[in-house]
């Protein structure tokens, strides 16, 4: 009877761990709202597997769930502190992020949400959607070399605030930037943040200089209509300045 007592006793006990490690109240926090090395510190709490999610926001302020800039997959159900999640920086107007749970239902590690809520649902408590939300700062438009140019091609990484065109540009003998000419030229559909490798004309030597410049694609048409004494297609500017980097062609 003893035995029988002590048995029923560890199942019982057991059952109490069980289920005190599965109670778990999901929620979402960004505590520290700060961009530190193009990453935001995100605490979650969730009750099952699933996945943490972040979605631009709507003109409306509401998330905008059609558009996933980042997703992290939580293994199981528990507390997850310090989650480091890179996030793409607003290039011109800060905008507004919001961060979201979701289950990983059916299990497949595929996230595929369904408008009905029945494959990879939002997770919900009786306050409503977990969820929250942080302002990602704006950055003005930039121009960065990444690798050292050749003869042959050159990488850049820039960042626009609208719609618009990378420009390269030989230098006049009195070492201007020469507008009348264009050497190579690059269209970007929207705002946001580019890696791209230009290869240079054949005509290109060691040792000239070239100039990358910025223009907004104003009138948006796909077509690079600049002239130095008309409205269209201007140069894009940051701070007062027009976005301009130099570098001089290697061996």
């Amino acid at each position: 009877m003893a035995k029988l007592v002590s048995v029923v006793f560890i199942v019982a006990c057991l059952f109490v761990l069980s289920a005190c490690q599965t109670s778990v109240t999901p929620s979402l926090e960004v505590p520290d709202q700060s961009i530190e090395d193009g990453k935001v510190s995100v605490n979650a709490a969730i009750d099952a597997i699933g996945w943490l999610v972040l979605h631009p926001a709507t003109e409306a302020g509401s998330p905008d769930t059609s558009v996933v800039l980042k997703k992290t997959y939580l293994t199981g159900a528990g507390e997850w502190t310090d989650i480091q999640v890179t996030v793409p920086m607003a290039v011109g107007e800060e905008r507004t992020i919001f961060a979201m749970l979701y289950y990983d239902n059916p299990i497949d590690r595929i996230f595929q949400p369904s408008s009905d809520n029945t494959t990879d649902p939002v997770v919900t408590t009786e306050s409503g959607i977990v969820q929250d939300s942080f302002t990602l700062p704006g950055i003005p438009p930039y121009i960065e070399i990444e690798q050292s140019a050749t003869t042959g091609k050159v990488t850049f990484t820039l960042g626009l605030d609208a719609a618009g065109w990378l420009i390269l540009r030989p230098e006049t003998t009195g070492g201007e930037m020469d507008t009348s000419v264009i050497l190579a030229r690059a269209r970007f559909t929207g705002a946001g943040e580019y890696d791209l490798t230009i290869t240079l004309p054949g005509t290109v030597e060691a040792g000239e200089t070239i100039y990358a410049v910025l223009h907004y694609d104003d009138p948006t048409d796909e077509a690079f209509t600049y002239t130095p004494s008309g409205d269209d297609d201007p140069p894009v500017q940051a701070e007062g300045s027009d976005v301009i980097e130099s570098f001089e062609v290697s061996d």
